[in-house]
């Protein structure tokens, strides 16, 4: 049984350490804006690939969340198209792609704010927690 508590790392609002991402849907997608501190650093000035993947993670989950999945990641594939500097901001979306039974897929991306630059894609296989 998965239950949340507000101390997600990356959407809890009860975690001082965390993102606080906040996450909004539209028709197909879940989407969050974001901006990247010093904190999320990993080489001098640019964002740590681990808090990427997270925020990558956490978009694709909560994509199949919202069609009423209760899912975990399985796996997530993540491609880094170019890097991201500290200060930052970006558009976060996922969508679900596929059902497969107890494997849900959904595809993430993170870019600019004005959508011309892309900085990273996710691929997640989620699996049903039943």
């Amino acid at each position: 049984m998965l239950i949340a508590d507000d101390w997600c790392f990356a959407c809890g609002k009860a975690n001082p350490l965390g993102l606080r991402l906040e996450i909004s849907q539209d028709e197909e997608s879940v989407l969050t804006t974001f901006q990247f501190q010093k904190s999320h650093q990993g080489w001098n000035n640019i964002v740590h690939g681990g808090i990427i993947s997270t925020i990558l993670d956490e978009l694709s989950t909560w994509a199949a969340v919202r069609l009423g999945y209760k899912v975990v990641t399985a796996q997530l594939t993540v491609k880094f198209k170019k890097p991201i500097y500290i200060g930052t901001n970006v558009m976060v979306s996922a969508r679900v792609t596929e059902d497969k039974g107890r494997l849900i897929y959904a595809q993430s991306q993170i870019e600019s704010i004005d959508k011309t630059i892309l900085y990273a894609t996710g691929l997640a296989t989620l699996s049903i927690i039943r």
